[in-house]
């Protein structure tokens, strides 16, 4: 991939309903060059003319319900991403965290001309967001093995509402 704003990239939100189970999911040996952000994960994509209501926005958890989507297991092996202006951003549901994440033999490195934007379609996130490392939310297993983030400003890996990180 090259020249992109997003690269691997899921996307989902709650009205998608119960029948909308993302699991299993291998992305490996893949290359990236001057992609936005390398890896996206976006429980709050605010597609369709329902996107932006408080019902899908919402960051407090809401009832698991015939409408709350699942994400389960996704994995990312052996994969570089050069020139990138954010590392990561993975965001799921407080009411159904992401089951697991795992990133193993990842390498990413920051454009020299890195540009400020929003790293995921979602509303609440800020527009100058920058060489930001890898930003995990509503997450139950996080799996870093041999993940090297070059070049971030402030921590390469941010981490909020995770219950297991294992390195």
């Amino acid at each position: 991939m090259s020249n992109t704003d997003r690269g691997l990239r899921i996307k989902t939100r709650r009205g998608r309903g119960k029948d909308a189970i993302i699991d299993g999911i291998l992305f490996e040996n893949i290359h990236m060059d001057h992609v936005m952000t390398p890896f996206v994960i976006n429980s709050f994509y605010f597609c369709d003319k329902d996107g932006h209501t408080d019902y899908v926005q919402c960051k407090d958890p809401l009832p698991v319900d015939d409408r709350t989507p699942e994400v389960k297991s996704l994995t990312f092996h052996n994969i570089q991403a050069k020139n990138c202006h954010v590392a990561a951003f993975f965001y799921g549901l407080p009411e159904q965290k992401i089951e697991q994440v795992e990133m193993k033999n990842v390498y990413v490195n920051y454009a020299e001309n890195a540009m400020s934007g929003k790293p995921a379609m979602m509303d609440g996130i800020a527009d100058e967001i920058c060489k930001m490392g890898i930003y995990a939310n509503n997450i139950h297993t996080l799996v870093l093995q041999n993940v090297t983030i070059e070049g971030a400003d402030g921590e390469a890996i941010h981490i909020e509402n995770v219950d297991h990180v294992l390195e």
